[in-house]
């Protein structure tokens, strides 16, 4: 039997509630709410495959017209389960590192100081007959969060100006980086073949309800791992640029004025796109959360509405801000294909 445990080693804290919340208002990573973060990342890639993935947590009408049962899911659904439909994998976490006697199993605490700093994460598969073609979409998303994504909430606080008095609030600090230190044997599935399975998943919905899928839109574009961006994309390849601080990130990249709250006439539809919220919205209207994430290491990652606005906007206006060439950042297109194949 195939081993399938991936080690890591957090660089940060990591902040992620559990299923009834997080009431310590303490930095942990936990199973259930780990497993939440890799669906929606195994959404986003099986959207660039060109396969249809619901989003459980959105709220507009193609959501409520295509709910997933038991019977009738979609692909997403099918790995990690839905109303009347039970995932079959589980997922274990465990610290490697030394004992942490305040951590509970499967859990795990990021602690300042100790040396390492690692644990890892154990995918086991309850039945033989697992699909092998959805083994391998759920192992290779989880490979391509591991190694290019970060983990939790919080990540969202740009980096202070440097000598604040702010610099050191918590609100600044870097939540959810980690690093993969193990190479792992994994089954191996094609982006075509991800759509493949996708397209006959969809052929099972009941009657009428794909053609609800093919006719209707989400009020707003789901992510899509094709127009995902990563700076610095492999982490001690190369130095990181000088980061940016709020100043430079409201101003240059999300379009604000000082005041972030404020909006800046003529921003463009790119600079809308990444900051999301907008104040000026009717509070009945569901509100979209920031698009792009800024680390005080230098990290950056983000994605776009779309190829156009990815190409066109985003990684050129970055690249200009940090005074770096275009091809510093890697695009999620080029990961899938290093990672799954065309």
């Amino acid at each position: 039997m195939n081993d399938y445990t991936f080690h890591l080693q957090a660089l940060s804290d990591i902040w992620m509630g559990g299923p009834l919340g997080n009431k310590t208002k303490e930095p942990i990573l936990n199973e259930k709410s780990l497993i939440g973060a890799l669906r929606w990342w195994t959404e986003a890639i099986i959207r660039s495959a060109g396969g249809f993935a619901c989003d459980p947590t959105a709220t507009d009408s193609l959501s409520k017209n295509t709910t997933c049962d038991a019977d009738h899911h979609c692909l997403a659904c099918e790995i990690f389960g839905c109303q009347g439909w039970a995932k079959r994998f589980s997922l274990s976490i465990h610290e490697t590192d030394g004992a942490d006697e305040s951590a509970k199993a499967g859990e795990f605490r990021y602690q300042a100081g100790r040396e390492n700093n690692r644990f890892s994460v154990k995918f086991d598969f309850f039945y033989p007959s697992f699909p092998a073609g959805l083994k391998a979409i759920l192992l290779r998303s989880a490979f391509v969060l591991f190694k290019y994504g970060t983990f939790g909430g919080r990540i969202g606080a740009k980096p202070p100006i440097a000598g604040s008095k702010t610099e050191n609030e918590p609100w600044h600090k870097d939540y959810g980086l980690v690093r993969m230190i193990n190479k792992i044997s994994l089954p191996g599935i094609s982006m075509s073949q991800i759509r493949q399975i996708s397209d006959s998943m969809m052929d099972r919905f009941k009657e009428g309800k794909e053609a609800k899928i093919a006719s209707m839109k989400p009020s707003e574009p789901w992510p899509n791992f094709n127009y995902f961006f990563f700076y610095p994309f492999i982490r001690g390849s190369k130095k990181a640029s000088a980061v940016l601080n709020y100043e430079q990130i409201n101003d240059s990249i999300l379009g604000l004025e000082e005041d972030k709250l404020a909006k800046r006439k003529g921003a463009a539809e790119w600079q809308r796109w990444l900051r999301g919220h907008d104040i000026n919205k009717p509070k009945a209207e569901p509100q979209q959360s920031k698009r792009v994430f800024f680390f005080r290491c230098g990290r950056i990652w983000g994605w776009a509405k779309d190829e156009n606005m990815l190409t066109k906007d985003i990684i050129p206006q970055l690249a200009a801000v940090l005074g770096e060439n275009a091809d510093a950042f890697l695009t999620g297109e080029t990961i899938l294909k290093k990672v799954f194949g065309e």
